[in-house]
C-alpha cells in the first residue's frame, strides 16, 4: 500500500505557503500604505536625509515581514518535530527560504518535501517585495531631474 506520507508533507507545505503569502500580503498592504500617506503629506517631494530615512524605515518593515514568514516555517518544522529546537528551525527557515540551500542542518526523509515549498515561499515572497519596493521608488524616488538636462553617457567613460 502506498504511503500517504508524500501528500501529508506537500498539504502542510503548500498551507504554510499559503499562510505565509497572507502575512506577506498583509506586509506589503501596511507598506504601501505608509508610503502612500508619505507622498500624500507631502513626503515625496522631501530632500537628502528625511527621504532616505523613510526609505529605510520602509526596508524595516519589508525585512521585518520576511522575518515573521521564516519563524511561521521554524514553527512548522519544530511543530511537527522535524528539528529539535528553534534556533536550528529557524536557521534552517531562513537559509531555505532566501534559496541560500546550506546543508549543514536538513530536514528528516519523511519531511523533505517541506524544503521547496519553503524555497517557493521565499522566491514568492522576495518578487513581491521587488515589486513593492519598484512601485515605491518609482512614485516616491523619481529623479526630479529634467529630462535631456543631463549630460550624455559616453560608451567606455
Amino acid at each position: 500500500m502506498m504511503s500517504l506520507q508524500p501528500v501529508w508533507e506537500v498539504a502542510v507545505g503548500a498551507v504554510v505557503l499559503v499562510v505565509a503569502m497572507v502575512i506577506h500580503g498583509a506586509g506589503m498592504y501596511l507598506v504601501l500604505l505608509r508610503a502612500a500617506h508619505h507622498g500624500r503629506r507631502g513626503g515625496a517631494a522631501a530632500r537628502g536625509p528625511e527621504r532616505q530615512l523613510f526609505f529605510g524605515a520602509l526596508i524595516i518593515m519589508m525585512l521585518g515581514t520576511h522575518i515573521f514568514e521564516m519563524l511561521v516555517w521554524a514553527a512548522v518544522f519544530t511543530g511537527i518535530g522535524a528539528i529539535a529546537n528553534v534556533r536550528d528551525s529557524f536557521y534552517l527557515a531562513a537559509v531555505t527560504y532566501t534559496t541560500l540551500g546550506y546543508e549543514d542542518i536538513k530536514l528528516p526523509p519523511e519531511w523533505r518535501l517541506l524544503a521547496p515549498l519553503c524555497a517557493m515561499t521565499g522566491v514568492f515572497a522576495f518578487g513581491w517585495t521587488t515589486g513593492v519596493m519598484v512601485r515605491i521608488l518609482s512614485r516616491h524616488f523619481a529623479p526630479t531631474v529634467a529630462p535631456g538636462s543631463l549630460p550624455p553617457v559616453r560608451p567606455g567613460a
